[in-house]
C-alpha cells in the first residue's frame, strides 16, 4: 500500500424498495408498506427517503438511489412516480434495482410460462433476464426517470448471464457483485476490490473489508460501525482505488419489526455525511452517470480494519436492541 493524494470516488447507494412483509394479503398491506419503506413512518417521526434526501442536501452530497420498480406491475405507476418524484426533487440520481419476487404477483403475466415465485434474477435464463431488465427500465421511464446508467440485482442474486443482460439493455454499469453474499453467483470476477471493465460494461462491486476478527464484511450502514466505515474509506483512498461503493436502504434507519427508528443507525448516517462533507478534498460522492475508469491501474487488496472499530460495532449492535 502506498500513500496517495488522489480523491476517492464514493458511491453512496441506497436500495429503494417496498415489501409487504410477506406475500399474503398484499393488496391490503401495500398502503402501510409504502409509508413504512419509503417515508419511514414511525411513532417518533419519519426517517425514510425524505429524511435521507434532506440530510444529503444539507451536506452537499450525491447519492445513488437504486429504485425497485417491479412492484408497479401489481399496484400501478402512481406509487413509483411518487418515489421517482421525491428523488428527482432533490436532484439525486436514480438507477435500476430488481427484486424478481414481484413477477408472479403482476396483474398481467410478465411470462406466461412462469407461475411460481423466483427469488433472484439469476433464477431466469439470459433471455428472460434481458426482458426483466427492459421491463424495469420501461417502468422507471414511465415514472419520470431521466436515464438509467447502472443496475443492481436484488439481494445481489446475479450470475454471469446478468452481465450479458445488462449490456444487452445498453446499461453501462453493473453493481451486483458482492464477495460477501452467497447469493451472488457472478463467477467471472475474482474478489475484485474496485470498479473493473468487463466487455461493454463496468462492474462496480460492493466494497468489502476484513474486520478486526478477520472476517470479511461489506460496507453497509447497519452492518458496520462508523469507525469501520471511516477506516475502510481512508485505507481505500490511500490505495488510490477508483471506487468505494457503500450500501444502505430506504428503510435502513428503521428498527425491523417495530414502529421505531434506529437511533444508532441514524447517528451513523449523520456522522458519515458530516465526515464526507468535512473531507471533500479526499472523498467525492458521485453518481454513476458518465463513470469512467482506467483499465489496469492497480489491483488493491482488501483493507484490514483494527480490532477497536470492530469491537465498537459489537457494542453498538447490542445497544440497538435496547434503544
Amino acid at each position: 500500500m502506498t500513500d496517495s493524494f488522489d480523491v476517492l470516488n464514493v458511491y453512496l447507494t441506497v436500495d429503494t424498495e417496498i415489501w409487504c412483509d410477506g406475500w399474503s394479503n398484499i393488496d391490503a398491506k401495500f398502503p402501510g408498506a409504502f409509508q413504512k419503506y419509503i417515508y419511514g413512518k414511525t411513532g417518533n417521526g419519519d426517517y425514510g427517503l425524505p429524511f435521507q434526501l434532506q440530510l444529503l442536501k444539507e451536506h452537499g452530497l450525491t447519492a445513488v438511489f437504486f429504485v425497485e420498480p417491479l412492484f408497479a406491475t401489481r399496484f400501478g405507476l402512481d406509487a413509483l412516480q411518487e418515489i421517482v418524484g421525491l428523488i428527482n426533487e432533490y436532484g439525486q440520481s436514480i438507477e435500476l434495482h430488481l427484486h424478481t419476487e414481484w413477477i408472479d404477483e403482476a396483474r398481467q403475466p410478465v411470462f406466461s410460462h412462469i407461475k411460481e415465485k423466483r427469488e433472484h434474477i439469476k433464477n431466469f435464463n439470459q433471455s428472460e433476464q434481458c426482458d426483466l431488465i427492459a421491463l424495469g427500465k420501461d417502468l422507471l421511464d414511465q415514472a419520470g426517470c431521466k436515464s438509467i446508467n447502472a443496475f443492481r440485482a436484488g439481494s445481489f442474486g446475479a450470475n454471469d448471464d446478468t452481465l450479458a443482460a445488462v449490456a444487452h439493455n445498453q446499461i453501462n454499469i453493473d453493481a451486483s457483485y458482492n464477495y460477501c453474499m452467497d447469493d451472488c453467483e457472478i463467477s467471472v470476477f475474482d474478489d475484485i476490490q474496485q470498479a473493473v471493465p468487463f466487455g461493454e460494461i463496468i462492474e462496480a462491486p460492493m466494497t468489502t473489508f476484513i474486520d478486526g476478527l478477520q472476517r470479511r464484511r461489506h460496507v453497509q450502514l447497519t452492518a458496520c460501525s462508523f469507525a469501520e466505515l471511516k477506516s475502510s474509506m481512508q485505507q481505500a483512498q490511500r490505495q488510490a482505488r477508483n471506487a468505494y461503493v457503500f450500501l444502505s436502504h430506504s428503510a435502513e434507519l428503521l428498527k425491523p419489526g417495530i414502529n421505531k427508528y434506529d437511533r444508532i443507525a441514524v447517528r451513523r448516517f449523520e456522522k458519515l455525511c458530516s465526515f464526507l462533507a468535512d473531507n471533500n478534498n479526499m472523498f467525492k460522492t458521485c453518481s454513476f452517470e458518465n463513470m469512467q475508469i482506467e483499465s489496469g491501474r492497480n489491483k488493491p487488496v482488501p483493507v484490514q480494519i483494527g480490532r477497536l472499530p470492530t469491537i465498537q460495532r459489537y457494542c453498538e449492535q447490542s445497544l440497538r436492541h435496547v434503544f
